[in-house]
Parts: C-alpha cells; sequence; structure tokens
C-alpha cells in the first residue's frame, strides 16, 4: 500500500474519487475499468483488507464458496450504490461496521433461503456472529484485526526489509523456531553468521516497523479500533486462516453497475427496485406488489411498449423469501447476466434482458450513512 497522497484523504473518499470523478458529464468513464492489481489505488487497497475478510467470515459461518464470492459482489455493489450521496461527518470505525452489517444480512439471506433456522431476519441478524465463537479469530473485529496486521506485516515486508531479514523475522517470530536453529538455518542457506544478539535486534528493528505501519492503516481506515501487536496470537491463528490475494481486476460486471448507477442514482428505499432501460429513456421502478408482471399486456404492473415482448412476459415474486424472476412462457425469452432463464433467484446488481429491454435489479438499500471521514 503506498502512502504518497494519501495522508489528506481517507480510504472512503479516494474510493469515491475514483468510481466518479473520472466520469464525463454523462456518467462515462474516462479511464479503463478499475485495475484493483495496481497498488497505490483505493480499491486495491480495500480489496487488500476486506476482501479477505469478508471471505473467511462467511466461510467460518458456513457460505458455501459461491455465496462467499456473492457476498464480496453484494459488498462493492453496496458500496457503489451509496457512494455518490454521503455527506462529511467524520466518526471512526463505522466503515468497518457499515461492511460487518451488509454481509450479515447476506448470510441471513443464505441461511433463511437454504432454511436452516426458523427464526425471523432480525433475530438471525442479532445472532449471526459466528457459529464457531470460541474458535480464535472467528468475529469480524478479530478477523479484520489479524488480517490488517497481515497487510502492515506486507508492508514491512516489501519496503522496508532484506529478504535475509524477513526470513529471519519468519523463523524466529512467525515460526517460532528456537534462536539456535535460526542462527543454523540462515548459515546453512546464506553461508552467513549471525549471533543471538543479531537475531533479537532483527526482531526489535522489524516490530518497531510494524507498529509504525499499524499506525499508519488505522489512519488511512479512520479506524480507532486499538491493536495490540500481539504477534503470539496472530501466530496461532495464521495457520488456520489463509490469506487471500486481491483479485486482478474488479469485474467488468461491476464496472457496468458502476456507470449505471452514476448516471441514475438509486434512492434509499426498504423494498427492491429496478432500473428500466428502454432505447428512449431510464426510470426506476420500485416492486411494490408481492408479485410484479412486466410485459406488454394491461394486465401488467410495469407495462412496456415493446414488440419483442409478450403480454405477460415475466414475473418478480417471491419464493421461500427471496425475490425471483420468472419466465411467463414467453415467446423471446429472459436473460439474467447472459443465460438464459426459467426461473432465477435475484442478487443485486443482476442485469435481466427482454426484448430491446434491460432491467438491472437492485435490492433494498442499506442507509448509506457512512461519511467521508468514516
Amino acid at each position: 500500500m503506498n502512502n504518497d497522497n494519501k495522508t489528506s484523504k481517507t480510504l472512503i473518499e479516494r474510493m469515491r474519487i475514483e468510481l466518479f470523478e473520472n466520469l464525463d458529464d454523462n456518467g462515462n468513464s474516462r479511464k479503463p475499468p478499475i485495475n484493483v492489481a495496481v497498488g497505490g489505488g483505493a480499491w486495491y487497497d480495500f480489496f487488500s483488507i476486506y476482501a479477505p475478510i469478508i471471505r473467511k467470515y462467511a466461510r467460518l459461518n458456513g457460505a458455501p464458496p459461491d455465496i462467499v464470492e456473492d457476498m464480496v459482489q453484494a459488498t462493492v455493489i453496496s458500496l457503489i450504490k451509496g457512494l455518490h450521496s454521503f455527506k462529511y461527518e467524520p466518526r471512526p470505525g463505522r466503515f468497518r461496521r457499515y461492511l460487518h452489517t451488509i454481509v450479515k444480512r447476506r448470510l441471513c439471506d443464505w441461511r433463511s433461503s437454504q432454511k436452516k433456522n426458523n427464526v425471523n431476519d432480525q433475530e438471525v441478524v442479532e445472532t449471526l456472529v459466528d457459529k464457531n465463537s470460541k474458535k480464535a479469530c472467528s468475529s469480524w473485529d478479530d478477523l479484520w484485526k489479524h488480517n490488517i496486521i497481515y497487510q502492515a506485516l506486507r508492508i514491512v515486508r516489501d519496503t522496508k526489509l532484506k529478504p535475509i531479514t524477513y526470513e529471519i523475522f519468519k523463523l524466529y517470530v512467525l515460526e517460532n523456531l528456537p534462536v539456535n536453529q535460526v542462527i543454523d538455518i540462515i548459515s546453512e542457506h546464506h553461508n552467513v553468521h549471525y549471533n543471538t544478539n543479531d537475531i533479537h535486534q532483527t526482531k526489535s528493528r522489524v516490530i518497531r516497523y510494524l507498529r509504525n505501519a499499524l499506525k499508519d492503516l488505522l489512519v488511512q481506515f479512520n479506524d480507532n479500533q486499538f491493536i495490540d501487536l500481539d504477534l503470539g496470537e496472530y501466530c496461532r491463528t495464521r495457520r488456520t486462516l489463509a490469506h487471500d490475494e486481491p483479485p486482478e481486476v474488479m469485474p467488468n460486471r461491476l464496472n457496468i453497475i458502476r456507470e449505471i448507477l452514476v448516471k441514475s442514482p438509486i434512492s434509499t428505499s426498504e423494498k427492491p427496485q429496478v432500473l428500466v432501460k428502454t432505447r428512449k429513456e431510464n426510470y426506476w421502478v420500485k416492486i411494490e406488489e408481492p408479485q410484479m408482471l412486466v410485459g406488454a399486456g394491461n394486465n401488467c404492473n410495469l407495462k412496456v411498449d415493446d414488440r419483442f415482448l409478450s403480454k405477460t412476459h415475466c414475473k418478480f415474486c417471491i419464493v421461500e423469501e427471496r425475490w425471483n424472476i420468472v419466465d411467463c412462457e414467453s415467446t423471446n425469452g429472459v436473460y439474467v447476466n447472459g443465460e438464459r432463464i426459467e426461473n432465477h433467484v435475484l442478487t443485486d446488481g443482476d442485469a435481466i434482458k427482454i426484448g430491446d429491454l434491460m432491467i438491472y435489479y437492485f435490492e433494498a438499500t442499506i442507509a448509506f450513512e457512512m461519511e467521508v471521514g468514516d
């Protein structure tokens, strides 16, 4: 994480700049899609810290791989939906808690759909913290703490240390080998002799670098959670938590959603909404009814004059507490994210094509009270 030009802006502010200030007046991107593999970008920093936490937290709560990746995507979409309209009011720690809320609600939806709980959604949200709460690093905050120490260690390794210095620290501190064994390994591999005092001084120097890197990260993320640099605890848990590398490129679908929501900002709503894109106009429709019919007929809740639409082309309906889109035996079919479907469980940002019409589905929008300083 490159700290140049970052001291004056927090992560959330830089994420907003990358999303919206690179767009022209029509909402079209002036630059290529965001590449989160390029160090120094705000979205790279976000993915580096939070994508591993989201994945690990979801896995610890029993989510399968496809649901885990949905949660990472849903978190990004929720941020994109809200970042255009925040107000400045610094409140340290709220960004971390806001993301936790998104992930808990996604887990709640998944568990409800699997019928693993016979309680209402609010009870699930309140009780869904960890199913493995007695295990180290099972809570959201513990995972955050663990991963931010890892990121600080990575920064120190890449910017402050020679390879042999990091190897000494890794063997002596992270792998907890006896000092004499560390000396023997370094001597054998590098033909360099260190004494006991050298090893202790190396440990002290690296820990000093780590404390400074942690302090800088907490300023960047504007988080006031106290982090005790307990490397013993970190080492006990690091073997059980694989460190995910950030994805190379933000998925193209998320870049498309970004541009859509910049051109047509979404309003906060307790109901799901769809953005209807015709050749002439774009407009939002709230899904107020338990069932919303779409087509060219007068019986439809969403009636669109399109010669490629059937009278009742498809419908939005609730099945087992999740919104679905169902093809009503239409002539030309229903396509979701490029694939023809008969029945599809909807997720945030799904792109639906019927006839010449594009419909983008967005779930109820959590009030995004995250401000620049969060």
